[in-house]
């Protein structure tokens, strides 16, 4: 999908040309600034150009920007072209050396993202010899979106909002063409050439199209939900005696398996379960954690695999029907410690309805788990977190020395309990004669101190 090519397009904030053409305002020599990465919130974009310098929208509704896992969701329904005006209202652009270093800077861009996405890049040719007056102004965008992660080339078709060019090389206005032929026009007036920001535009599409980060002339922004890191403060020891055999009182630890023989058992090593039977052992939460941010919570789980394979398990309520489903990852955790990402691919018990912003997620389907809890909070209402804890199945039984959440961490690994009774030790063999060695040793060095 590309933007129409019939609508007329703001280039340059305020009517910035027609404000340079009339004034005969002064052009100013600007560098660009040092490269710099920033990261850019739905509510950092200005709604409009009021002020051209920095982000803001040159066409959508700032309304129907989020902020969600991946990057900036747009505008489902209606066109967004996004902006980083890299000079002040009525400023002149940056100027270049000529149409190669431009194509050097468009070439070097990135976007990253998902959906259809197009590359837009503002420029102006400006007369050197009367510096009020731009001969050539408009809007430089790709004439097909462009792929995730890969930059332009010299050959990729691109389109201007404006005719440029002089004879032999003038291209007309919305007219596709290599992006070395733009350059050729641009360089056919023999005079400064300048661009003023970069950006992204998008049309209505469902799902909605997501930017993740823009990359020009150095310059790196990032979008997207900002996850706090909830980092393990404290450990808690689970005893066998504190796990209960069924969900009797969900409160707690507990089975969640209604087993006719317990499937678990706390070994030296930890909570080995999943014996004979399938078994979830869960921590029902006292009060369940109600919420419209998961994201951190989730990025707080963990888990530590002695052997086998072992599945974190969270049950959750959600949207305004308190509809239950449990929430796991589609691949278990082997040995070692694994944490989540919000990357990595989960399933859910039950089916997520689609919503205006979100699609619909089936039962059981692996997706990204940010994507999942995208779609639960735009259910409306608090996602209720009810439980947290492992499953591992019958045909692959686990050893868990650990499960962490919520910045705590819950050790199934037994303590030795002080007994405040010295143990008498016995040596034998070759180790009682070292013994006796060293405790002679050390009467000679006391009897020496005290003398």
């Amino acid at each position: 999908m590309s933007p129409s090519t019939t609508r007329p397009r703001r280039v340059l904030a305020g009517g910035l040309a027609a404000a340079l053409i009339a004034s005969g305002a002064a052009l100013i020599t600007t560098t660009p600034a040092v490269a710099a990465t920033e990261h850019v919130l739905a509510a950092g974009i200005a709604p409009d150009d009021t002020s051209y310098l920095g982000w803001h929208l040159e066409t959508g509704d700032a309304a129907q920007l989020a902020d969600v896992w991946n990057g900036l969701r747009t505008d489902p329904a209606g066109d967004v072209y996004a902006l980083k005006g890299l000079v002040a209202t009525g400023a002149p652009g940056l100027a270049v050396a000529d149409g190669a270093a431009l194509g050097a800077l468009i070439t070097g861009a990135t976007i990253v993202g998902t959906g259809d996405i197009l590359l837009e890049v503002p420029y102006s040719i400006t007369d050197s010899a009367a510096p009020g007056t731009i001969l050539a102004w408009g809007t430089l965008r790709t004439a097909a979106p462009v792929a995730s992660g890969a930059a332009p080339t010299l050959g990729t078709s691109f389109v201007s909002s404006r005719a440029v060019g002089l004879a032999g090389t003038a291209i007309a206005a919305n007219t596709a063409a290599p992006l070395s032929d733009f350059l050729a026009a641009f360089d056919s007036y023999g005079e400064d050439v300048r661009y003023s920001g970069y950006g992204f535009y998008t049309v209505g599409q469902f799902p909605p199209a997501v930017v993740s980060s823009i990359a020009f002339a150095g310059d790196t922004a990032t979008f997207g939900r900002t996850v706090s890191s909830i980092p393990v403060g404290s450990t808690v020891n689970v005893a066998a005696s504190q796990i209960r055999p069924d969900e009797s009182s969900y409160t707690g630890w507990h089975e969640g398996y209604a087993n006719a023989t317990p499937a678990y058992e706390v070994t030296t090593t930890g909570l080995s379960f999943g014996n004979g039977a399938n078994s979830q052992i869960i921590d029902g939460l006292a009060t369940p954690i109600a919420t419209t941010d998961p994201f951190p919570l989730f990025t707080s789980l963990a888990v530590t695999v002695v052997s086998g394979e072992a599945f974190l398990q969270v049950p959750v309520f959600f949207g305004p029907g308190a509809t239950f489903a449990t929430l796991r990852p589609a691949a278990g955790a082997t040995a070692g410690a694994t944490g989540v990402a919000l990357s990595d691919q989960w399933v859910s018990s039950r089916a997520i309805p689609a919503t205006s912003v979100t699609p619909a997620i089936a039962a059981n389907s692996p997706v990204a788990l940010g994507e999942l809890l995208e779609a639960l909070v735009a259910q409306g209402g608090n996602v209720q977190i009810l439980a947290f804890g492992v499953l591992a199945q019958s045909s692959a039984p686990a050893v868990v020395a650990d499960v962490s959440f919520n910045g705590v961490r819950y050790s199934f690994v037994p303590q030795l309990a002080a007994t405040g009774v010295d143990q008498a030790v016995t040596f034998t063999g070759a180790a009682a004669g070292l013994a006796l060695l060293l405790s002679g040793v050390f009467l000679v060095v006391l009897r020496r101190r005290r003398a």
